[in-house]
């Protein structure tokens, strides 16, 4: 019996209708009970689904605990392709009017476009405040890579980084997140340390 189970799995994960990664029940309960990813109006995460820019921002809004305060971001027009109604908007606004995020050269932030999981590595590692230590290492996207591997950020997540994000990498990548000590800056008297 465990070898025919067996057989259907592997075969399952061949023909691709298995996700090529495992989101834990640890780091669905945790990102979940703090609040950081819901469902969508069934309660489904849609582990296996492309996240985009919107949710990501969404993610990370609620990441840093300012899911209530982004309200505020409302009723700014700060993007042209973000209607009033749009469900990101207040979102998106505040995170780009305290610099988490940015829109394009031509006024868009193109909300529906995927994330690759490249830049969900950058947005991380700028969070936890290793973006000197990935400018050192090469910059983007290398530099940050190799950040997110030594800091164990990667941890699980087995996508290739040029490819789109999903969210079961995200949420595993934001959960392995709470787990680094953040980055800071200080002055010690005659040099700044880190």
């Amino acid at each position: 019996m465990k070898k025919l189970l067996s057989a259907v799995l592997i075969a399952c994960m061949v023909m691709g209708s298995l996700p090529a990664f495992a989101v834990t029940d640890k780091v669905i309960f945790d990102i979940t009970s703090l609040g950081i990813v819901t469902g969508d109006e069934n309660g489904d995460l849609l582990l296996d689904e492309e996240i985009t820019r919107a949710e990501f921002v969404k993610m990370m809004i609620n990441l840093y605990g300012y899911s209530e305060i982004s309200a505020m971001g409302e009723s700014k027009e700060m993007f042209s392709d973000i209607p009033e109604e749009h469900w990101a908007r207040a979102y998106i606004n505040f995170a780009a009017s305290v610099g988490m995020f940015q829109g394009y050269p031509d006024g868009t932030f193109r909300p529906d476009d995927k994330v690759l999981v490249q830049d969900c590595i950058k947005t991380l590692v700028v969070a936890l405040g290793y973006d000197i230590v990935a400018q050192q290492k090469g910059g983007y996207p290398n530099g940050y890579i190799l950040v997110a591997a030594e800091e164990k950020l990667t941890r699980d997540v087995t996508a290739a980084y040029e490819s789109p994000a999903k969210r079961g990498d995200v949420m595993t990548m934001i959960y392995n997140a709470l787990d680094i000590n953040i980055l800071h800056e200080s002055y010690d008297g005659n040099n700044v340390i880190y």
